[in-house]
This record gives structure tokens, sequence and C-alpha cells, in this order.
């Protein structure tokens, strides 16, 4: 107007002040829009199309508003036909896509392909087709009303429990449909801090934005946790945000959001309303909890710190340990204007030499970019019991037993699946699996490996033929020299052990490892390495076993897989895990598990699993003595059968997976890193020697 008909139009911003824009709406596009004639080449026009919200007083600003659309405004006078708006008064955005069938089909249709929700309405409403159009007429006719949620506790680590809610079929299925539809809207609202549970973002994100903080002198860190958030959110809060940036105009979508929200719970067959909180299990509650924290993802930025958050967690990288203590000050404000709070036990000041965690990463003032990625591990799921169905619900897996969901977990933070015994998989989740390159191993109820399903590629072929040739291209000397290494590694581990420990016998036995290992070094065949391998064996394993000080424990004697007395059932256990994690290591990057060097090639099981358990055998030993030794092991923690030997309850078996992920996320002192990279990084050390990029080495202390 300024610009075609000098008409002052004078302060803007107050004209638009009590106008909120929300430009969340509209995309980014560009076209092709024709061939240039002044230069070669094309013209592209590019620029944000769809619709743009304002909300609030419009009275003052209606006029403008009327006149530009007719002008065509743009800042660029050449660009005709850019600037292009119409005035459109209550124009839904969500409700169209509510009020058409097809996109309840089309749900339906995707649901199939990605989770097993689809087998359970299947179940429930059968194949005929209605079950979409039926959904369809009951949201848009108003008629549309939620199930009580079961409210189902899940032990947690520390030995409390957490509710996750289980969402009836239907609505498990209009919560994922309303996370679809909105997803891409509020994720155009969220800040940059927000890292948890959005498309393109992830934990690794996060790693990312630490490490450049702290590269950037923020070396003092506001670690923090809000406490009982998806219990605390004030749902009253909630819904004003949501009235705030979404269109006055879709009603039906506010409507069936708010009855998503405060949905009904049965617990122990009791139908109780609630009034606070999200549901923990639905798809919509992370979506919703982001939403809710913008505001103190905002203000936090606004206020010059440095924020990362993911869902309830977050840390803050400051300069100085003032600005942290204002960090600390500010967040519990900003947090309190929500009406939560910060978890004292979990929130803590600390300088970056001191090291923190956040989200499964460790961080110090040394670490390098590289070694945060070799320390960034995901961990193994180890799921047991008969009765489960290990199944897939988007991008989590879920665990059903006898019927009732038990676990649900974040596929990304999963790096293999272990499933023992009888148990069911879903296909969709081993194709998901596959897709993202996580390999599923299965076993026995005993504990006996029995296969691996793992991802497939070009690659992985093309690694395991170079495997195999440059193994048969070793001569004998050199598959001795191997074999050495890996009896010396083995060695090695158990004598830094020994002097750890100064207990009576330690030094006897040391000097009967140093006699070996001058043996060794003689060594001209791979039967003789193997001999002094046996020498090793029967040299520690009487001083082992006498480190065990609780009765019931005694020991009558080492016969691998015999379990006879219960400290060697405890061995072969966890012997299991560690054959088993080695075993899907090497499987999944390509790597032939049957191509030892001290265990026989010939050999009808994993011969270089087994040589690569050998150098951290010790590191096990150690863990099972320590586990027994503090009574984190009991005898009741096992059943006896005859002819079977000593075997550990279900329970007890679920117990002692989370002590070995413990163990295997422990640093000692003298190590370079946990023994979880440890393991990782010995895989590596093969996977490099099999592709011609380094020589062969084995772990050692």
């Amino acid at each position: 107007m300024e610009t075609l008909f000098g008409i002052e139009l004078g302060n803007i911003e107050a004209t638009f002040a009590g106008v909120t824009l929300l430009p969340y709406y509209w995309d980014y596009v560009q076209h092709q829009s024709h061939m240039a004639k002044s230069h070669p080449g094309e013209v592209w026009l590019h620029g944000t199309l769809g619709p743009l919200y304002l909300k609030g007083d419009l009275d003052p600003v209606l006029p403008l508003l009327l006149v530009c659309s007719e002008l065509h405004a743009t800042q660029r006078k050449s660009a005709l036909g850019q600037g292009y708006y119409r005035p459109v008064a209550n124009q839904p955005f969500f409700d169209t896509a509510l009020r058409d069938p097809d996109f309840f089909a089309w749900n339906l249709e995707k649901l199939d392909r990605e989770s097993d929700l689809a087998d359970d309405i299947e179940r429930a409403f059968g194949r005929d087709g209605d079950f979409a159009a039926t959904l369809h007429n009951d949201i848009a006719s108003g008629a549309y009303a939620p199930d009580a949620v079961r409210c189902v506790p899940i032990p947690k680590k520390d030995g409390t429990k957490r509710p996750i809610h289980v969402l009836s079929p239907r609505d498990a299925f209009v919560h994922r449909a309303l996370h679809r539809l909105l997803s891409p809207v509020v994720d155009r609202m969220l800040e940059n801090a927000s890292v948890g549970f959005r498309p393109g973002r992830s934990r690794e994100t996060a790693r990312r934005m630490i490490a450049a903080a702290i590269r950037d002198g923020r070396v003092h860190v506001l670690e923090a946790d809000i406490a009982s958030f998806f219990d605390a959110v004030d749902r009253d809060s909630l819904f004003r945000r949501l009235d705030a940036v979404l269109p006055s105009a879709d009603r039906l979508t506010r409507n069936l959001l708010a009855q998503c929200i405060a949905a009904p719970t049965a617990v122990q067959g009791e139908e109780r309303p609630t009034c606070r909180g999200l549901l923990q299990g639905s798809p919509l509650s992370p979506l919703l909890a982001n939403l809710y924290l913008d505001t103190f993802d905002e203000d936090m930025v606004r206020l010059g710190h440095r924020l990362i958050r993911y869902a309830d967690d977050f840390v803050v990288l400051c300069k100085t340990r003032e600005e942290a203590k204002q960090a600390h000050a500010d967040a519990n404000a900003l947090l309190a204007g929500l009406g939560l709070s910060l978890s004292p036990e979990k929130t803590r000041l600390r300088h970056v030499d001191m090291g923190f965690s956040f989200l499964g990463f460790d961080f110090d003032a040394d670490n390098e970019e590289e070694f945060l990625e070799r320390a960034a591990l995901r961990k193994p799921l180890f799921i047991a019991g008969q009765s489960s169905f290990v199944g897939l619900d988007g991008d989590a897996l879920t665990v059903r037993r006898d019927g009732e969901q038990t676990a649900r977990v974040p596929l990304e933070r999963v790096s293999e699946v272990v499933v023992f015994g009888g148990g069911g998989v879903s296909t969709r989740l081993l194709n998901k699996c596959s897709g993202l390159r996580v390999p599923v191993s299965f076993c026995s109820p005993g504990g006996w490996y029995t296969g691996t399903l793992r991802p497939d590629s070009r690659r992985y072929f093309e690694i395991a033929a170079l495997h195999a040739k440059r193994r048969e291209a070793m001569d004998a000397s050199e598959v001795v020299e191997a074999a050495k290494d890996i009896v010396g590694a083995k060695i090695a581990g158990y004598a830094a052990w020994f002097r750890r420990r100064y207990e009576e016998g330690a030094a006897g036995g040391i000097a009967a490892l140093e006699e070996i290992l001058a043996g060794l070094a003689q060594a001209r065949t791979v039967d003789a390495v193997r001999g002094f391998e046996g020498a090793a064996a029967r040299a520690t394993y009487g001083l082992v076993t006498s480190f065990v000080r609780v009765a019931g424990f005694a020991v009558s004697g080492r016969e691998p897989r015999k379990k006879l007395d219960r400290f060697n059932a405890l061995i072969d256990f966890a012997s299991y895990f560690l054959f088993t994690r080695l075993n899907v290591l090497l499987r999944s990057k390509g790597l032939n598990p049957y191509l030892g060097f001290l265990h026989s090639p010939e050999d009808r099981y994993e011969s270089l699993v087994c040589d690569l358990q050998e150098p951290f055998r010790c590191r096990m030993e150690r863990m099972a003595v320590r586990l027994v030794n503090r009574g984190e092991v009991r005898p009741e923690d096992y059943e006896y059968a005859p002819g079977t030997g000593y075997r550990f309850t279900r329970q007890a078996a679920g117990k002692l997976l989370e002590r070995f992920e413990r163990e295997m996320a422990t640093r000692l002192a003298d190590d370079p890193g946990t023994w979880g990279e440890l393991v990782m990084a010995q895989t590596k050390v093969v996977l490099d020697w099999a592709q011609g990029y380094r020589g062969l080495a084995f772990y050692s202390p």
C-alpha cells in the first residue's frame, strides 16, 4: 500500500497487537515456473503455500487484509502472482480429514503394515470392512465415546512400579490416527531444544548438540528430571494451549482430543474418572507432552540458556557455575507456572570434568566425538517367558503376556532382540527389525542358542566372502600365533584380576599363570596351545571359586553345561549371555562365526565366538563372584531337576539379565571403556582384519 499508493499505514505492529498468527499450517514449496529468457536454465518459484491462521481481534486489520488480497501484495514489485491470499472465515484444517471416510480407511491400511494392533482390531471387529466406516460415522456424528483405559503396573529397575495405560483396540487406533494427523503441524511449533519423539530427531541429535555445547566452552551442566511428569500435567493448561494453537473451526478435532485425554481408567475392574495427567501408553501422549512443555523451552531459550530436552529429562549447558545456578532457578520458576517441579534426587549441578550421563550417553571433558559415537551403544533386549508375544506398534516393540501388555520399548534404543523359549514373534516386527538392521536371536527356555535372523544386504555377503578368503589365506603358523594371542589375552585378564584382589593364594595363582605363559610362547601347534589353555583354566578355576564366601554355593568341580552346582550354573548362564552377544555382533557385521583359530573351524559350533569369549572370561567370572558375595544371586533363585541340574527360576533369570547388562555398562578403573564397549571394539577389530584394514589383535588389560 505504501509502495503503490503512498498511503502511510503507521505502526503496523500496533495494528496487529491483538492478533495471533499461526504459521504452522503452511508448507515451504518450490516448483519449476518456466525457462529463463535472459540466461540459461530454469526459473523456479518457491515460498510458503497453504493456510496462515489469524486469531484474535481482527476488526482493525480486516479492511487492510481485504484490500491487499485484491492487490496480490508482495514485497517484490516484479513478482506478480506471488503474495496472493484469500481471507476465509472459520476455515477448519484437521476436521476436513476427520470428516473424510477415506482418512480412516487409509489409517487402517497403514496400520496393517506397521502394527500388530491391526490383528487386535480384526479379532474384535472382524474383516468385513465396517470398522473404519462405523468409526468414521461415530466420530463425525459425535456419538464416539472412549472405553475405560486399563491401568497395568510395570516393574521398574529400582523396584517401584509405573502405570502403563492399555487402550482398547478401537481407542488405540483413534489415538494413532490423531497423532498422524497432528504430528506434522505440532512439530513445527516446537523449539530446536526439544529432541524427543519428533520425526528426524533422536538421542543422537541430543548427543551432537551436547558435544557442540561442550566444544563451545559450556562445561557446567544442570542435569534435571521433571518429577512425575506424565501424572502431573494440568489438563486445563493443556487445553488452553491446544485452544491457542488449533484453528477455532476445528471443533470436531478439539472435542475428540478432549475425549482421548480425559478417558476414564479402569483399576481392578473399577472405572474411575481422571482430572490430571497424560496416559502413559497412548501414542498421543509424547506429542502432547512436547506441546505442553513448548512454552518452557521457549522461555528457557529466551533467557539465554542452552537447553536440550528429551521428554521430561533435560540438560542445560552453561559457561559458569553461576549461570548453571541461574538456569536451575529459572527452570524451577517456569515449571511451577505449569504446575510441575523438578525431581530433587535426579537434579544436580556438576562440571563436565566430573562426567555426566544423558539418554544413555556418557560425557566428560576429554571425550572426543569419535569416542562418543562408539560409546553410544544401544542395548540388547532379552525377552523370556513361554506365553510371551513380541510384537510391533509403530516404532516400538511391545511384549504381551497372557494377553496383557507388559512392556513397550522404542526400537531406536534396541541393538538386538534375544527371545528365550517358545513365545511368539510378530512377522511385522521381524520386517521392521530387518529394515532397522536389528538382529533377532532365538534360544531354548534352558538358554541354548538356536539361531539369528540378521539384516540382509549385499555388503553383508561381501564381508562374509572377504572374511572366508582372509581366513583361508592364513598358513598354519599364523593360525597358531592367533591362538596363542587369544590364550595370552585370557591369561593376562586373570592375572590382572588376581593382582587387584590381594588375597591368599593370589600370588601363587599369578606365578602359575606366568609359568604357563612362558610355555605358551614355545607352542608350535594349535593342539599344543589348547593344552596350555586347559592348564590355565585349571590354574584359575580353583582360585576363582575360593573367592566365593556364601554357603550354598559350594563347587563340585567344573564341568561345562552340566550345572552340577549353583555356581557352575551361574557361570554357564553368564557364558550364554556373553556368547549370544558376541554371536549376534559377529553375524550382524557379516562375519562368519564358525571361522575360529583356537577352537577348531571344523567343529559344529561357532568357534570364532568361543575364541572371542576367552579374553573376557575373567570379567564374566568376576561378575559371578560379586553377584554371589553381595547376595544379588541367592540359593532360592535356583530350582533343581534330576538330569538337568540347577537352573534359574523365571523371575531370577530376568533379574540376572539386568545384572549382566549393568555389568556390560560398567567400566573398570584400568580399562579404556565399559565391558560392552570393549566387546564392540573387539568385534570391530575382527571386522577390520577381515577386510584387510589392520592386523588381528585381541583385547588384553
